[in-house]
């Protein structure tokens, strides 16, 4: 999974992380909204190669089951006396509903958002690269950087934030305010 799915799929969930009791809940209708300007059936498909060279789909679709596990300890908090079995099962029906029947609506939204935010040539450029060899090689290599990257800024949160903190200390004592550090 790439680092920008992972960010984008983080993202998701801890937006998505108040709503799941909602969420577990039968939906509320909700008020009109007015419709989007059909866009450019070429930029779509440009966006599409793109999302699907870059496997941004493939990548969020990878996240979702953190957000299905969510979704089920949230009901199970609401059904403490469901057996094992019932809730296994709804887990089983919420992935089969949530991730396997709306695949195609995964790749919609992520194709709308990538629409939203870049240009034809923006997106005709991404998808130039990530379908050359060095795109894929990148690609390939996304899932190294995501499992060094959170690590190692542990590691230097560890060393620089204590002298950070000191030294922020000392500012704030320089200009006559004392806090306990």
């Amino acid at each position: 999974m790439t680092v920008r799915v992972r960010v984008f799929a983080a993202a998701l969930a801890c937006l998505l992380a108040p709503a799941l009791p909602a969420l577990a809940q039968a939906p509320q209708p909700q008020p009109a909204t007015q419709p989007k300007p059909p866009a450019d059936p070429q930029l779509i498909a440009i966006a599409r190669d793109y999302a699907r060279a870059a496997e941004l789909t493939a990548g969020l679709s990878r996240s979702l089951p953190a957000i299905s596990e969510q979704i089920v300890r949230a009901v199970r908090q609401k059904n403490p006396s469901a057996s094992d079995d019932t809730i296994r099962a709804f887990s089983d029906a919420l992935f089969d509903e949530f991730l396997l029947k709306r695949a195609g609506e995964i790749e919609a939204v992520v194709i709308d958002i990538l629409v939203e935010i870049y240009s034809k040539e923006e997106l005709t450029a991404l998808k130039t690269f990530y379908s050359s060899p060095v795109g894929q090689a990148i690609i390939k290599k996304q899932p190294q950087l995501g499992a060094k990257l959170p690590t190692a800024l542990q590691d230097w949160t560890r060393r620089a934030a204590p002298e950070a903190v000191q030294a922020a200390g000392a500012r704030m004592k320089a200009a006559g305010k004392e806090l306990r550090l």
